[in-house]
């Protein structure tokens, strides 16, 4: 292979140990990062419906939540332990009674949790985080609460770990790159497929060992802090009550189903084991306040334990994460190589050969076509996959000409609209191909096919990720009857029997 194609094939390299170094880091950065805004959002949703227990009790007893007595100290509340940058309450028709204007799009939610029957509906918009929980009344739902705040306000914990990721994989990249290089110099290969993919394994396989053993010692550190911030939030937020309880002259031991109503506490978050109240101070494994003493001069703590089965759940995750792909890494390379191989160093073929081959003569090296035929599986398979992952974590209300599409419709047309796309295309792709050839069709379908995917992982709404999903269906009819027609028309008897 002369001089330049080598070059550019160690470049390749180069770059694909790059990508998928920073593929496991971006993918656990990511999940750092929405796991914490949504044990962020979980836990405010936690405080938010145990502060209207408190406001429900009148209701149940036939206060009308229209004229609400004390409805400014529940509002007060509401912000000193959610946080919130505003608050609204309205009625069971999403009508404002009090606090902030509600947006516009509150009622499609309300009738979502309606639909489902939930008391609580937690939703974004943009930059904003949204928290709805129905107000319970002597019978029925007789209102609802809602708080908004930016999405962004827990990012100031994640983020040093995010950071300590990044630089990591920018170490095991350039130590990749280094072990690559030393052994393609090293050793007399010859542009040998098995020495190379030998070569490629031994690199792929000491990075997945360092990048595993950092990222379960970083994101461990990371997940306990979060853990952390949750349970100073929740002593915080509790010590207040206790101590204005305190201060009203009442005594620990007059405190009545204390037990229950931390226990309720703790039960609505995961990153908590339990939350009490004691007279004992509490173990090394708890984080704990001293409560002021009252006036027989007791003195109780509150502690809270956090969950160790959390953040081994999360770490495992993310090791699972960078094994996964890793070993997605060691498949993939294998046909990279050959690819690589055969385009940059191959002779060149009879590539716009007609798609009749009357003459029975090898057109293309099978390491090209297998490239080409992988690239357009994996992206095929991988947007199935994921497909319905991504629509419910972007999943909101969509209103055409006035009419509600059912959310069991709207999760089946991503699928539904890429195939219809497909169905069309593979019939227009059969003269592109008699003009152009079957590996223009196929190589043009598999770029598309990328595209539609990076708008899917782009998309923040459904709407554009079923566009994006028919985008897709575009690259896929082009590129599954490329590949086709070579298997069946093109490829030579040679072909056919050898491989």
């Amino acid at each position: 292979m002369k001089k330049k194609r080598s070059r550019l094939f160690q470049l390749i390299i180069i770059i694909f140990i790059f990508a998928i170094i920073y593929l496991s880091a971006i993918i656990n950065s990511y999940s750092l990062r929405r796991n914490t805004m949504d044990a962020d959002a979980g836990n405010t949703a936690a405080a938010l419906s145990m502060v209207m227990e408190r406001s429900e009790y009148g209701l149940k007893y036939g206060r009308e939540l229209e004229n609400y007595y004390g409805i400014d100290e529940v509002l007060l509340d509401i912000k000193r332990y959610c946080d919130a940058e505003y608050i609204f309450i309205t009625n069971e028709a999403g009508e404002y009674l009090y606090g902030e204007e509600p947006p516009e799009s509150l009622h499609e939610y309300i009738r979502d949790m309606e639909n489902a029957g939930d008391r609580t509906q937690v939703y974004e918009e943009g930059e904003i985080q949204y928290i709805v929980h129905s107000i319970l009344g002597k019978e029925n739902v007789e209102g609802y609460v809602g708080i908004a705040y930016a999405r962004n306000r827990t990012l100031s914990i994640s983020d040093k770990y995010v950071k300590s990721i990044m630089w990591r994989a920018l170490f095991f990249s350039l130590a990749g790159c280094l072990i690559f290089e030393v052994l393609f110099h090293v050793i007399d290969h010859k542009f040998d497929k098995k020495k190379l993919r030998w070569m490629i394994m031994v690199t792929i396989s000491v990075l997945s060992i360092g990048t595993i053993v950092s990222t379960f010692f970083i994101l461990k550190r990371g997940y306990e802090a979060m853990s952390q911030e949750v349970s100073a939030n929740f002593l915080e937020q509790n010590r207040a009550n206790i101590e204005n309880l305190i201060d009203q002259g009442l005594a620990y031991s007059d405190i009545k189903g204390a037990e229950e109503y931390f226990s309720k506490i703790a039960e609505k978050s995961d990153q908590l084991q339990g939350l009490s109240l004691t007279k004992s101070r509490p173990g090394e494994k708890s984080s704990y306040v001293e409560l002021p003493l009252d006036d027989f001069g007791e003195m109780y703590y509150l502690s809270v334990v956090l969950s160790e089965k959390y953040i081994s759940d999360r770490v495992k995750s993310a090791v699972l994460n960078v094994v996964v792909t890793m070993v997605t890494a060691l498949m993939l390379a294998g046909e990279v190589l050959g690819f690589l191989i055969d385009i940059i160093g191959g002779e060149k073929k009879r590539r716009l050969l007609r798609v009749d081959n009357k003459e029975h003569k090898t057109i293309e090296s099978i390491g090209v076509v297998r490239g080409i035929s992988f690239f357009f599986a994996g992206f095929r398979f991988m947007a199935v996959a994921f497909m319905s992952i991504v629509l419910t974590r972007i999943y909101r209300p969509v209103t055409i000409f006035g009419w509600n599409v059912p959310k069991e419709i709207l999760m089946s047309l991503p699928m539904s609209s890429q195939i219809f796309i497909s169905m069309i295309t593979s019939y227009l792709s059969g003269s592109f191909i008699e003009k152009r050839g079957w590996k223009r069709a196929a190589i043009g379908g598999v770029a598309i096919m990328i595209i539609g995917t990076i708008g899917s992982a782009f998309a923040s709404e459904p709407v554009s990720f079923i566009v994006a999903q028919m985008v897709m269906g575009v690259g896929l009819g082009f590129a599954k009857m490329g590949i086709d027609i070579y298997a069946v028309v093109v490829s030579s008897n040679a072909d056919m029997s050898e491989y």
